[in-house]
């Protein structure tokens, strides 16, 4: 969130910032209040890997949160094993899973290949993994 760079809001009628915005909208309804904070505790939570703070916030659910806030702690709850595993290791298949739409955005761009080796040679080309200068 941006607290310095003003802008004009045609809405407010004046110039004002994303803090002041948000600060706005928070105070006009008590819930949107209470679910904003246990939305940003949640993320800091998370980018600082404090997994004490993200179990203590998703345990200690405030009364008057939304609707869809409580099935989303809901589904935190019952997915807490795995949880408790992404915080204790740093493992991840987000390789994988980039390399695996790489491959499936070329084969949608060459509308298939006749020879599966052909395909292959084009993903080592584009990942890196061949070069045939250096070969």
């Amino acid at each position: 969130m941006n607290r310095k760079t003003t802008f004009y809001s045609p809405h407010f009628r004046k110039e004002v910032t994303e803090e002041y915005i948000v600060t706005y909208l928070i105070n006009t309804n008590g819930e949107l209040k209470v679910t904003y904070n246990y939305y940003q505790g949640l993320l800091k939570s998370l980018k600082n890997r404090d997994k004490k703070k993200f179990f203590s916030i998703i345990h200690n659910l405030p009364a008057n949160i939304s609707l869809y806030a409580k099935k989303c702690n809901t589904t935190l709850l019952n997915m807490e094993h795995y949880l408790v595993n992404a915080f204790d290791y740093d493992l991840s298949n987000g390789l994988i899973e980039g390399t695996n739409n790489v491959i499936k955005q070329i084969k949608h761009t060459a509308y298939g290949y006749r020879k599966f080796s052909h395909l292959k040679a084009r993903v080592m080309l584009i990942k890196g993994l061949y070069n045939p200068f250096t070969a």
